[in-house]
């Protein structure tokens, strides 16, 4: 999916880690992926992307080998170890994978399948991929999908595609039902914030740890185009005591 509306903001916030590591489920045609990968390269320190998707396209590879700074795993020219990975896999079977090899990551995008079924089990599996400051971007929190389902694999040019989650039979309804359901269970170790604009509030929410991430906000600018979430900063303020990962990099006065 695309949140280039908060491309800059996500930047301001991964700035904080000493090897920033992100996860984007729903890559799309990498309307997120490519800007992200870019601005990290240009960090100048160490960092990860991956990428996970039923289907991704060789338009979204050939890109990626073409930028610099960017080692791809599995690719022929890198000796190097790689940043950047692609996993072309139903998130509901690649996500046990990254959790039984200890990954863990700062920022997490979600935005795959948008049903009820799939993303109350993604967020299950995702909190353990979490350290005490991570941010996980939900998309369609406030889109038709909030209270209603959609499946890929009903679409289609997915159709053939036998990674894809068929429809299933559920009480429960849609992406907002997933996500507050979480929150709610989580008996206060999650929460959530739906940034206003405007004109509304955003397609998105953001999970956060409020034990960890004691408050965040938007700083907007001075000037007419200042209105737009992509100019607008956002600052955090962490929970020192818990979120050594933040104290890492702050201990070497970056």
């Amino acid at each position: 999916m695309s949140y280039q509306s908060i491309s800059k903001p996500i930047m301001h916030f991964l700035k904080h880690f000493e090897q920033p590591k992100v996860l984007e489920i729903g890559l799309d045609k990498g309307q997120t992926a490519i800007p992200i990968c870019h601005n990290l390269s240009l960090l100048g320190r160490p960092f990860s992307y991956t990428g996970i998707d039923i289907k991704i396209s060789e338009y979204i590879q050939t890109m990626f080998i073409s930028m610099d700074n960017i080692k791809i795993a599995g690719f022929e020219g890198h000796k190097e170890p790689h940043n950047f990975r692609l996993f072309q896999k139903n998130s509901l079977e690649i996500l046990p994978v990254l959790i039984n090899a200890g990954q863990k990551f700062n920022l997490i995008l979600l935005d795959g399948d948008h049903n009820y079924y799939t993303v109350s089990r993604e967020l299950k599996m995702l909190q353990k991929l979490c350290l005490p400051s991570t941010l996980i971007v939900c998309d369609d929190y406030n889109t038709k999908w909030a209270y209603k389902d959609l499946y890929y694999s009903e679409y289609k040019e997915y159709q053939q595609i036998e990674r894809a989650t068929r429809p299933k039979n559920t009480e429960k309804a849609g992406v907002r039902t997933a996500i507050d359901e979480f929150v709610q269970n989580s008996n206060g170790v999650w929460g959530s914030w739906h940034p206003p604009t405007s004109t509304g509030l955003m397609d998105y929410c953001i999970l956060y740890q409020p034990d960890n991430i004691l408050g965040a906000r938007f700083d907007n600018g001075p000037d007419e185009a200042a209105k737009f979430a992509s100019c607008q900063t956002m600052k955090f303020i962490f929970n020192e005591s818990n979120c050594k990962e933040v104290m890492a990099l702050k201990q070497k006065g970056e």
